[in-house]
C-alpha cells in the first residue's frame, strides 16, 4: 500500500485512520536502524480493556504525540510504538 502523508501529522492521522479500522502488518525503522515489522491494529473491539488508575479510578490520557504512533501489537498483545516517519510499508491483515 502507497504510504500518505509528507509530514508528521499528514501521516499520524492517515495511519491512525487505517489502524481503527482492521489489523495492518507496519514494517518501520527502529531507533536503532533495525526494521520491524509488527501486525498492529487501533480497532476499538480489537483493543484490550482501559488500565484505570487506582488513584482515580478513571482511565488516563495521554497527549498526542503527531510524530510517534502507539498501537496494540496483535502478535505479542502489547502496545508498541513507533515514528509514523520511519513507517516504510503497510498492508491489511
Amino acid at each position: 500500500m502507497e504510504l500518505v502523508g509528507n509530514n508528521e501529522l499528514d501521516r499520524h492521522m492517515w495511519l491512525e485512520s487505517l489502524l481503527r479500522e482492521g489489523i495492518y502488518e507496519v514494517t518501520f525503522t527502529k531507533v536503532d536502524g533495525s526494521t520491524r515489522v509488527m501486525p498492529c491494529t487501533l480497532k476499538p473491539e480489537l483493543l484490550p480493556d482501559r488500565t484505570l488508575t487506582e488513584t482515580t479510578g478513571k482511565a488516563t490520557a495521554k497527549p498526542l504525540k503527531i510524530e510517534t504512533m502507539s498501537a496494540w501489537a496483535t502478535d505479542i498483545q502489547q502496545w508498541r510504538s513507533f515514528r509514523v516517519m520511519n513507517v516504510v510499508e503497510i498492508k491489511p491483515l
